[in-house]
Formats: C-alpha cells, structure tokens, sequence
C-alpha cells in the first residue's frame, strides 16, 4: 500500500454509514484479494470496524487536486456510481507513449522521403 494514498469515506447502509477504504498499490507481487484481506484484518484489528470494501487501485488512480491532496468526497462519488477504477499502469502508459511516438516517427518519415523525393 502507498503510504499516504489512502481514502476511507462512508457510505449509506443497512445499519446507517458503512466503512470503504480505498487505496493505491505499490503494484507488487501481491495479489489484489491478498492486500484486500490484509486491510480488512487490519481494520478490524486495529479500531473493531469491518469494512464493507477494501478497493485496491494502480497508482495515480485516486482522485487528486492540482495540488496533490486526496479528493475523499469525490472518492465517494466515484465508488457510489460504481466508476471508481485504475488508471493505465506505468508500464501501459510507457507503452502508449511509445506507439505514439512510433507512429508519429514514421508519419514524419513518410512526409519527407515524399518531400525529398518530389524535389
């Protein structure tokens, strides 16, 4: 878990407001159910509350302001309309930026071979 990249916020429940966590992974081996239940036994250890959800995010999933700080509020939004979800991965954005980059490459190529060639 990222320290720092962790939201709990309420939301409405058969027995009034029921607790959700929702936080960033480092992106580990660990498998996401694992982290889940680790958090919930946490919960439940440290402060004898369940937690109705623990949801488990790639970095830079969680909603933040310009200047950096967790949106809880939104968070909240977010999980309730069910569009809480990860961002790409680092890895998947490299790889985007990397076909675009590929691709522009060979228009450019393309665009002057035609320019050179015309001459």
């Amino acid at each position: 878990v990222r320290t720092g990249n962790v939201i709990a916020f309420g939301v409405p429940g058969g027995q009034g407001e029921e607790l959700v966590v929702a936080l960033e992974t480092r992106g580990g081996d660990s498998p996401r159910d694992e982290i889940s239940r680790a958090v919930r036994l946490r919960i439940s250890e440290q402060i004898g509350l369940k937690a109705r959800d623990v949801v488990v995010l790639n970095p830079g999933s969680l909603p933040k302001t310009s200047s950096g700080k967790l949106q809880r509020r939104k968070t909240a939004e977010l999980y309730l309309a069910e569009q809480l979800v990860d961002s790409p991965s680092r890895a998947s954005r490299l790889g985007l930026v990397r076909d675009v980059a590929s691709s522009q490459l060979g228009y450019m190529r393309s665009y002057l071979a035609d320019r050179i060639g015309s001459r």
